[in-house]
């Protein structure tokens, strides 16, 4: 009986310790990361995402589109060569996949099967510089025109449902953006240097100069980007004195970077490492 009240004691000492513990890392600004799932997928991987669901989406180096779930299975895949390279790949509504070949200035659209449901070429509607596209929260379909300067965003049959004004105009500069975000009704465009918000209209929102990012991600009120210096920073994007924070120093093997809901995604080497977000 003794010996049992002993270790019942114990491992209360022991429980409240460990909470002890955890409380002065909390003070202290500690972060802990768990990992959630870590697979090996044995092939050359150009271009990946990460959907809500956390499945995996992988260009390969053949240009195949293969779609994976958070245990390493193969769960369907699709391979054509006609249109060149994947050049984005957009897995934010998990039953529709937008894949875009900025080579032809196409666009096409693939169920959660990756059967091809239909396409739309950009080229035939009159754009021609088009490089950065991206899926509206309504299934339609954002992109920067950068002869004309104006976002755009339009349905998937190519008719025009909102028009900005001349960025021109507005910026009193030219941009050439790499990246188009939008997330709860906001867009973001990154260009070098700075990044651009917008509101649900194209409207002109905020500006950040952010410097150079090795991968940027958007939640719709935070930016968060790796820097030269593998650091992951964040600022919120709604607010126009909003400070630029260290969220953490990143491993300097980490070649890529990806935020879902509640889950980071590193791509390493040849692996995706999926962990849970800091607490």
């Amino acid at each position: 009986m003794n010996q049992l009240f002993m270790a019942i004691n114990l491992k209360n000492i022991f429980y409240y310790l460990s909470l002890v513990f955890l409380m002065l890392c909390s003070c202290a600004g500690i972060k802990q990361i768990t990992t959630y799932s870590e697979f090996k997928i044995d092939r050359q991987v150009s271009l990946f995402e990460v959907d809500n669901l956390n499945n995996v989406y992988i260009v390969s180096g053949k240009n195949e589109l293969s779609k994976w779930n958070n245990k390493g299975d193969l769960l369907y895949k699709y391979s054509d060569n006609r249109l060149g390279e994947i050049g984005i790949l957009d897995v934010s509504n998990p039953l529709q996949t937008l894949v875009y070949y900025p080579d032809f200035r196409w666009l096409r659209f693939y169920d959660r099967t990756l059967n091809l449901t239909s396409e739309l070429s950009l080229l035939e509607l009159g754009f021609q510089n088009v490089n950065v596209v991206n899926s509206s929260n309504d299934n339609n379909i954002w992109f920067f025109d950068e002869i004309d300067q104006i976002i755009l965003k339009i349905d998937q049959e190519g008719q025009v449902l909102i028009r900005s004004d001349d960025l021109r105009q507005v910026l009193k500069k030219s941009i050439f953006p790499t990246k188009l975000f939008e997330k709860k009704n906001t867009l973001l465009l990154y260009d070098q240097n700075f990044i651009y918000t917008f509101d649900a209209f194209g409207t002109f929102m905020n500006e950040f100069e952010i410097g150079s990012v090795i991968s940027l991600t958007f939640n719709g009120k935070e930016a968060q980007y790796i820097d030269s210096k593998n650091q992951l920073l964040s600022v919120n994007v709604l607010s126009k004195t909003a400070e630029i924070g260290v969220v953490e120093q990143m491993d300097s093997s980490i070649l890529g970077f990806r935020k879902g809901l509640d889950c980071r995604f590193y791509k390493k080497k040849d692996h995706i490492l999926i962990k849970k977000g800091v607490e």
